[in-house]
């Protein structure tokens, strides 16, 4: 977890995804350079996401109003996360959409046993999205939970980034998607791209190591831009 601390009265802007993302590319930047070239350049998937910004105050049309907040930062990547840790410690200040966030602390946060089935709750939106192809082209149509193809591609781009992450074929294992709750869909500006996403609370029964591999990189995509964080809530 960040903590963080607003010292202007400047609200921040609702979309800062993008703007957060690239302070803690920074950060990596400044701390570490060849980690940070790996980032850059791995196009096969970047596992680690990150929560929306948490705060206690209320917020206006002109965006958040709050004096100290907090994040959560989340990765299956032990060197991304003490890396990540260093760097924020060595450079405490966040600059998002012209407005300075301090880092006034950082807590880690207790392990997570993962068993067979899991209850999640969303910390920020996720993203899915599939191709459709017409006569003339073919484009992408995003998705929300309650569309027939949401399990699928959830569990397809999962197992994907597994197995790139482990550098090992998981088969046919077995993905299902018990329950779906809560649902709020969402519409986020990511440099000027919209993305249609949701927040929500949804029960999964698949093998423990993927579902922990889910916690720590984040479902569904574009994690790395603040998309799939997620908490427990329950599991068996």
């Amino acid at each position: 977890m960040v903590e963080l601390s607003k010292k202007t009265q400047q609200h921040l802007p609702y979309n800062y995804q993008y703007a957060l993302a690239s302070a803690l590319y920074k950060i990596f930047d400044l701390e570490d350079e060849q980690l940070a070239e790996n980032l850059h350049s791995n196009r096969s998937g970047k596992f680690f996401t990150f929560s929306w910004i948490q705060y206690q105050r209320g917020t206006s049309k002109n965006g958040l109003d709050f004096k100290n907040a907090w994040f959560y930062v989340s990765s299956p990547d032990n060197r991304f996360i003490n890396v990540g840790a260093r760097g924020l410690l060595n450079h405490p200040y966040l600059l998002l959409n012209g407005i300075p966030l301090e880092v006034t602390g950082l807590e880690a946060m207790e392990v997570v046993k993962m068993g067979g089935v899991a209850r999640f709750r969303t910390l920020s939106p996720i993203y899915l999205k599939k191709i459709v192809e017409t006569t003339r082209d073919k484009r992408f149509l995003d998705l929300y939970p309650g569309n027939e193809e949401w399990e699928k591609m959830l569990r397809r781009n999962l197992v994907s980034k597994f197995e790139s992450y482990t550098r090992e074929r998981c088969g046919d294992i077995d993905f299902h998607v018990k329950q779906i709750n809560r649902v709020k869909r969402k519409r986020m500006d990511i440099a000027g791209s919209y993305r249609r996403c949701a927040m929500l609370e949804f029960t999964v029964e698949s093998d423990p190591d993927l579902l922990r591999f889910g916690y720590d990189a984040g479902f569904g995509e574009k994690n790395a831009m603040g998309f799939g964080c997620v908490e427990v809530m329950d599991q068996c």
